[in-house]
């Protein structure tokens, strides 16, 4: 386990070093920041080096640089490996690059949901398997992962909720939500701790650990500071 800096993670033990962790949400709801918070927090926790696969082009080496600072990290950009990724096939020879290189380093990457939404429909749940089995395999060799993914938006939600209240069943999180993970079922059976984040307000963002081997599903307010989470 690493420690984040955020006390609702830390009070539960801080997040595995050895996993494959999802943070999900729609635009706007941290994820980013929390890539580069874990990323700096990763470091100061032991890890050796963080290979950083940049897919939306939101790297800030600015931020790294403050946190760093803030939390009295040295060194940390030079041992955050920044890749620039946009296709499908970019992102596979990336990942399979480091792997080798994967004990006691952390792979983040941000986000998977754009380069395997280029793979043509009837190629994607293979695309899926792929990135899955190599990521599996970075933690198998001692590493950890941190992917972002965003949220598609569930139709119908309201019939939905009614027709489970007729049978006398209760909606899932997802469907009061409105939205669900991008990337589908068979992405979720790589994922062993998936966070979801939701904007409450300018300052008050809530993180919900769905499901996780290591840590309680569970809800928590994180506060920002304008630089990290807290």
């Amino acid at each position: 386990m690493f420690k984040t800096f955020i006390e609702g993670f830390d009070l539960r033990g801080g997040l595995p070093d050895n996993d494959i962790i999802e943070i999900v949400g729609a635009p706007a709801s941290g994820k980013t920041i929390l890539a580069h918070q874990l990323s700096v927090a990763f470091l100061a926790s032991g890890g050796e080096r963080v290979f950083y696969i940049d897919v939306d082009g939101t790297f800030s080496p600015e931020r790294i640089a403050r946190i760093s600072e803030r939390v009295r990290v040295r060194d940390a950009l030079s041992r955050i490996f920044v890749s620039r990724v946009l296709q499908p096939a970019e992102l596979t020879a990336r990942i399979s690059e480091v792997v080798e290189r994967a004990k006691s380093s952390l792979l983040v990457i941000d986000s998977l949901t754009p380069p395997i939404k280029l793979v043509p429909r009837e190629f994607r749940m293979d695309r899926i398997l792929l990135v899955g089995r190599l990521l599996s395999e970075f933690v198998e060799r001692g590493g950890c992962v941190i992917v972002t993914n965003q949220v598609r938006a569930i139709a119908d939600v309201e019939t939905r909720i009614q027709r489970l209240k007729k049978l006398g069943l209760p909606p899932d999180l997802w469907l009061l939500e409105g939205v669900r993970p991008a990337l589908g079922e068979l992405w979720s059976e790589f994922v062993g701790t998936r966070i979801y984040l939701k904007r409450v307000s300018r300052k008050f963002f809530l993180a919900r650990i769905v499901f996780s081997r290591h840590l309680p599903e569970d809800a928590f307010s994180m506060r920002f500071d304008g630089l990290m989470f807290r």
